[in-house]
């Protein structure tokens, strides 16, 4: 005996059909399902599964134009320098998926990828696709209140054209990823003043010019509490708060990358650390800060110092950590990782120059694996380094990686390690880098010279 019917989005569709043909609704659904695209967001081409099942017959043309489902999820891949009536033809193509759409919650991205990186003023004919880019988001934005998910790759002179996200509502919008190109002075995006529900947000990847103030970035953070993954390009205070930030704590937050960037007036970083005190990420896996910031003595120290707290309160579960910039003794270095035995992906960035490399011989040796004693970063699977190299010998580097390639004990196998620094790869390391190959580890270097 056949169990209940299990309605989907297009079961509705389907059985306000006439004259179907003699198969089974649930067989009907099962196509349609399948002809659903799997992309998260399909492209707008004539070409599409979704496209072409209307041209099958009228059943399935009218069955399909009564699915919303099938049209709420799309990508719009906008050109530079397109042939003659293209943006005409994408406002067009549009409009048609936004009706069709139905009200049904959409998915949406906009992505337009320039030639080069920088925007002039407006005139010609890059200001004319700019001017197209503006159009299909005021088209977008009628329809926002059904947004779900948004990610946008915008100029950033466009940037200005969300501003009418401010009037909301956004009740259904869980995910939001915008990133813009170039530097092109543009209001900046008010989150405080966003109407949405900032309790229904998994995803938040922020990456746009004029940069997320650090205050708007810790407001939205206290009210997004059930946040899984958010990426933040933040702009620092150099206004010294009254009183510090309350604490937050995002018990779901799983992957947290924090771009950390000058205030318009310089030294910064004393806003981001009481940014970073405020934090507890008891569950947080993947923890990424690029510190793109200039210090001073004492906020350098003080940022630091949050930034290992941080770091030690996220001990338990932490497993990729990156860290881009911190100005970090070896020993301060060694003595975080001691206290992280749990990571397993380590990525660690400074500058090409030789006074600003914390990474010496002892820091490398620290990782050699023995047989004896409690061991070091035992679950490290892939290593990135990037530094100047001079205060550390290829001979411990050979060695260090020798030792790590196959699982010895509680010890997981290295199985990737790559090297940027001011220094090539000698005849040591990649002569031994044959041998390692047959266990499956990958070795990459690359350098460069700075003068």
């Amino acid at each position: 005996m056949a169990g209940p019917r299990r309605d989907t989005p297009f079961t509705s569709a389907i059985l306000e059909v006439p004259r179907l043909p003699s198969l089974p609704t649930e067989l009907w659904t099962r196509i349609f399902t399948e002809c659903q695209p799997t992309d998260d967001y399909p492209s707008l081409h004539r070409t599409m599964l979704t496209t072409a099942i209307i041209h099958v017959s009228k059943q399935w043309r009218a069955m399909a134009l009564g699915c919303g489902a099938l049209w709420a999820s799309f990508e719009i891949a906008v050109e530079e320098y397109p042939c003659a009536g293209r943006h005409e033809e994408l406002q067009q193509r549009l409009s048609l998926w936004l009706q069709r759409s139905r009200s049904y919650p959409l998915s949406i991205a906009v992505r337009y990828t320039p030639k080069t990186l920088s925007f002039p003023t407006i005139s010609g004919q890059r200001g004319e696709q700019i001017k197209a880019v503006v159009r299909l988001l005021a088209m977008l934005l009628e329809h926002k209140h059904r947004f779900r998910s948004l990610r946008l790759r915008l100029p950033s002179r466009s940037l200005s054209a969300l501003q009418a996200l401010q009037n909301g509502p956004l009740n259904l919008l869980g995910s939001l990823d915008i990133e813009t190109v170039g530097t092109d002075v543009s209001p900046p995006l008010d989150l405080a003043s966003v109407n949405v529900n900032w309790t229904r947000f998994t995803t938040l990847r922020l990456d746009v010019y004029p940069r997320i103030p650090v205050d708007d970035c810790y407001r939205v953070l206290s009210k997004a509490n059930n946040m899984k993954s958010c990426v933040m390009t933040v702009e620092g205070s150099h206004t010294p708060r009254v009183e510090p930030y309350a604490p937050i704590t995002l018990a779901d937050l799983q992957t947290l990358q924090l771009r950390l960037t000058n205030s318009s007036l310089g030294f910064s970083s004393h806003s981001f650390s009481e940014l970073l005190d405020s934090l507890h990420l008891p569950r947080i896996t993947n923890l990424d800060v690029a510190c793109l910031f200039d210090y001073d003595s004492y906020s350098e120290s003080n940022f630091l110092r949050e930034l290992k707290s941080l770091l030690l309160r996220s001990s338990q579960s932490l497993k990729t950590l990156s860290l881009t910039n911190a100005h970090y003794s070896d020993q301060e270095l060694l003595s975080i990782l001691r206290e992280t035995p749990r990571i397993s992906d380590l990525s660690l960035k400074f500058p090409l120059r030789a006074g600003e490399d914390p990474i010496s011989e002892e820091f490398i040796r620290a990782f050699i694996s023995a047989s004896k004693g409690q061991p070091f970063c035992p679950h490290l699977a892939n290593f990135r380094l990037q530094c100047h190299g001079a205060r550390f010998t290829e001979v411990s580097l050979v060695k260090m990686i020798s030792s790590r390639v196959s699982q010895t004990g509680v010890v997981e196998a290295l199985r990737s390690f790559d090297l940027f620094s001011a220094r090539g790869a000698t005849t040591l390391l990649t002569t031994a880098s044959a041998a390692w190959v047959d266990n499956g580890f990958r070795l990459t270097t690359s350098s460069m010279t700075i003068l």
